[in-house]
């Protein structure tokens, strides 16, 4: 049978599930909004998704009153969401049309209650694309950087007060310069790995200074090196490393997601083949870890699945036929 989300008790037709952060059997699911039609963008459900015709446990998160469209107050339009590590879930919303800015909520998972709302002053509506939180503990506080549509940018919000910053990547010497994009984000350890659906290229930025620095140590004129890691297969579909120091990502064009072994060089011989399926893949948003750290793929499943497991590799590179 067919396990999946089912969301037609809380909207018709179901909206598109674009991003998922677990935490034990609770999924947290940001549902892309395109009008005011759509009642909720935020909703919780059961983890692993449940086989058909059992029911779904979907619910609006952390209740149907806070979700009305122009209630600024709660999430209008989440684009990603992350766990703090402790109890907390990171909610970043882009903004609504000109009515609400851009801003990043904080919720006590246990109690579903908000402890924390933090504006984005100054930063454009929709231009929010991606956010990973910093879960090593730090005298100073946890911090959560976002990634941005805007070329050479990387916001960075300090959670304990709310302040937020931006940073400007550079990739000296290179001339002419390459502008990094952050649209994608994978965090590894101290590196902070930055790509773009738009364009082939990896970046990775070492954010042992970032953790060190203050919002008041750090103007907004600020920049950072990030060095050119590569040329990746191709532009990436998802963007997630685990553990072990294997980067994983899914290519559009060919339906197929592979993984790279971070501590070896960034070349095709060095990649593996995961799964290639047109109808497993067939436009995939996120990649994300379970509590095992297995890699998930959140798709436009064709069988009506969100969720498709990626299985271990079995094909290198050279074997995978291209043509």
């Amino acid at each position: 049978p067919v396990s999946a989300w089912d969301l037609s008790p809380l909207l018709q037709p179901a909206p598109e599930v674009s991003h998922v952060t677990l935490f034990g059997s609770r999924a947290f699911l940001s549902l892309a909004r395109h009008d005011e039609q759509q009642k909720y963008s935020l909703v919780e459900a059961t983890w692993p998704e449940r086989p058909r015709p059992f029911l779904s446990y979907i619910r609006p998160f952390p209740n149907k009153e806070l979700q009305m469209v122009g209630n600024c107050s709660h999430a209008q339009r989440p684009v990603s969401t992350d766990w703090d590590g402790i109890s907390h879930l990171v909610v970043l919303d882009t903004g609504w049309q000109n009515t609400c800015s851009p801003k990043v909520l904080i919720y006590h998972i246990f109690t579903n209650k908000q402890i924390g709302h933090y504006e984005l002053t100054g930063m454009p509506v929709g231009k929010l694309t991606a956010l990973v939180v910093d879960t090593v503990t730090l005298p100073i506080g946890t911090r959560a950087y976002m990634g941005e549509t805007r070329p050479g940018k990387l916001a960075i919000l300090d959670l304990p007060t709310g302040h937020w910053w931006e940073v400007s990547l550079s990739t000296s010497p290179f001339i002419p310069p390459v502008t990094p994009s952050s649209s994608l984000l994978a965090l590894s350890g101290h590196h902070l790995y930055l790509a773009s659906h738009h364009s082939d290229t990896l970046f990775r930025l070492n954010i042992t200074d970032l953790r060190s620095s203050t919002p008041s140590s750090s103007p907004n004129n600020q920049t950072v090196d990030t060095k050119l890691e590569g040329t990746l297969l191709g532009p990436p579909r998802g963007l997630v490393v685990d553990p072990r120091g294997s980067l994983y990502y899914c290519l559009a064009r060919d339906y197929v997601c592979v993984s790279w072994d971070i501590h070896r060089p960034l070349r095709a011989e060095n990649h593996r083949v995961l799964l290639q399926s047109a109808d497993l893949l067939p436009r995939v948003h996120q990649l994300f870890l379970d509590l095992q750290k297995q890699v998930w793929a959140l798709t436009d499943n064709n069988n009506g699945s969100h969720c498709v497991h990626i299985s271990r590799p079995v094909l290198l590179y050279p074997n995978w036929d291209l043509s």
